[in-house]
């Protein structure tokens, strides 16, 4: 399969693994799967509807969207807000006269006014504040026509000390910004443990689906046993007795047997949980078709250790998120000190007013160009003095225990991946050693059992040499399936370790002959 085609048979697979989970989800019957489908499951099929229907991997992925919104809700502090303002009244005030006896008369005031503002914080700490209004007064006293005001103004505040370089918004953007990052990467690392999950899962059901048949292959020999035996008897070249021996044997073969397809079906549903499926699709799942893998020539990689640890060190995904929230706890930290300094702040305004008198429309925004006596501007320095700032002196002490807890974090997981690495390799090296023991113990029992059959038509041979022969070959073969499973899962742990289980595009690096080669520092996975 090439490398191209790889990631595009993925999809296809993931979306008829998908399609199923939905028919079954709704109570419909499910559609029939090919015939490829039908007859075995594939590592790739399996992982592929790990990456759509884990329940983890979709968890993770709605965390990573909550970041992103975060990310949002924190770059709206820097948003322009504009508003606007209609206002209406009328004021009735009683004014004595001068004379007595006489009823005071009533005096009426009716003012409308329409405002416009725009305001907008920098990222720089800069704010900025503009503002048209515009107003007409009628005063039932007065002489002529309603007055008429408009004015228009822009103010700047500069902070100088507190809030200079945005203060704690900017520290909460950068941090959320980076957090967002960490969370996307906390995404795919939650991915690939999905996916290491779903391969040792997979191998136990391969492995599971290989004792079965070595349990098998026992009850045949056990009958093959028997029926010799019963024709020995009849040539009365053996005591009737061995047939009881024999047919217990077979009996205990027999039960070993049901016990080996009851592990089937829980590695089976152990599989089918991680991928995400239902109860009646489990039930449909069929075997796994991917070989347990074995060894190549080039994936000892004897003298990759320290290649290995420096290139997990740079390709673990937990760590660089990590990492990254380290950095986003010392930008909060930074931004949190700064809000305990004294606050000085310049503020300068520029605008112009104007006022004329008229009843019409026209005249309500005539102020704006009639009348305008000239600019106004206003400088003004302010001190805040540092009384005490629970809420900064709070902020501080948070945002520095959260960078120390994250520097701990990130020390330990250094750790962890360092001897993680270690041991993965050496468990890949043993298995592999162990595998080519296993295997000639294999032929070697297999050999053992062929000399005991034919000294035992001979008369040369006990019945108890016969089945312990027997015994000793399903127990290598039981030892050959276990060895080649570790060997299975120790590629996938150190693939973990390494962080190249998965590559960039999230998809599982499992195809072809990928998955058996180990990356070290110079690969390119």
């Amino acid at each position: 399969m090439s490398e191209r085609t790889a990631p595009l048979l993925r999809l296809v697979v993931s979306a008829i693994l998908v399609a199923g989970s939905a028919n079954g989800a709704t109570g419909q019957q499910p559609v029939a799967a090919s015939p490829a489908l039908v007859a075995t499951l594939s590592l790739d099929q399996a992982l592929a509807q790990v990456l759509a229907g884990n329940a983890d991997v979709l968890a993770s992925r709605q965390l990573s969207r909550y970041s992103q919104g975060q990310l949002m809700s924190a770059r709206g502090t820097f948003d322009a807000r504009v508003r606007a303002g209609v206002a209406s009244s009328r004021d009735l005030a009683r004014q004595p006269t001068a004379a007595s006896g006489t009823t005071p008369s009533t005096v009426r005031t009716d003012a409308s006014s329409y405002s416009v503002s725009l305001d907008k914080l920098f990222r720089s700490g800069l704010s900025v504040a503009s503002q048209l209004a515009l107003g007409r007064t009628d005063l039932s006293t007065a002489i002529g026509d309603p007055v008429n005001r408009s004015s228009a103004t822009v103010g700047v505040i500069v902070p100088l000390r507190r809030g200079r370089g945005g203060g704690i918004s900017t520290a909460n953007e950068h941090a959320a910004d980076i957090s967002a990052d960490a969370s996307a990467l906390d995404a795919r690392q939650t991915s690939a443990r999905a996916i290491l999950s779903a391969v040792s899962a997979y191998w136990e059901y391969r492995a599971a689906q290989e004792r079965l048949l070595v349990y098998r292959e026992a009850e045949t020999r056990a009958e093959r046993m028997v029926a010799e035996t019963r024709v020995l008897i009849e040539a009365d070249e053996r005591p009737a007795s061995d047939l009881l021996q024999m047919r217990s044997n077979l009996a205990t073969k027999q039960a070993t047997q049901i016990g080996a397809e009851q592990a089937v079906l829980e590695a089976r549903r152990q599989l089918g949980l991680v991928m995400g499926l239902t109860a009646a699709q489990i039930e449909q799942l069929p075997g796994a078709g991917t070989a347990l893998p074995q060894p190549t020539a080039d994936s000892a990689a004897e003298s990759a250790g320290a290649a290995l640890v420096v290139a997990a060190s740079s390709r673990r995904l937990d760590l660089s998120a990590a990492r990254m929230r380290t950095s986003a706890a010392d930008q909060i930290r930074i931004g949190a000190s700064r809000e305990l300094q004294s606050r000085v702040d310049l503020s300068m305004n520029v605008g112009y007013a104007g006022a004329v008198q008229g009843a019409r429309l026209p005249s309500l925004v005539a102020p704006f160009y009639q009348n305008v006596p000239g600019m106004n501007a206003s400088l003004r320095v302010t001190y805040e003095l540092p009384v005490a700032n629970l809420y900064a002196d709070g902020l501080a002490m948070q945002s520095a225990a959260a960078l120390e807890q994250n520097v701990l974090g990130v020390r330990a997981l250094e750790r962890s991946i360092e001897s993680g690495t270690q041991v993965a390799l050496s468990a890949l090296l043993n298995a592999r050693l162990e595998l080519a023991r296993a295997q000639e113990a294999v032929q070697l029992a297999r050999d053992a059992v062929a000399a005991n059959a034919e000294r035992f038509r001979l008369g040369a041979s006990t019945l108890f040499d016969v089945i312990l022969a027997e015994d000793a070959l399903t127990q290598s073969l039981l030892g050959d399936v276990a060895t080649r499973g570790r060997y299975a899962n120790a590629l996938a742990r150190l693939r973990y370790e390494t962080g190249t289980l998965i590559d960039a595009a999230d998809l599982p690096t499992t195809d072809a002959a990928r998955f058996v080669r180990v990356c070290t520092g110079a690969d390119r996975c």
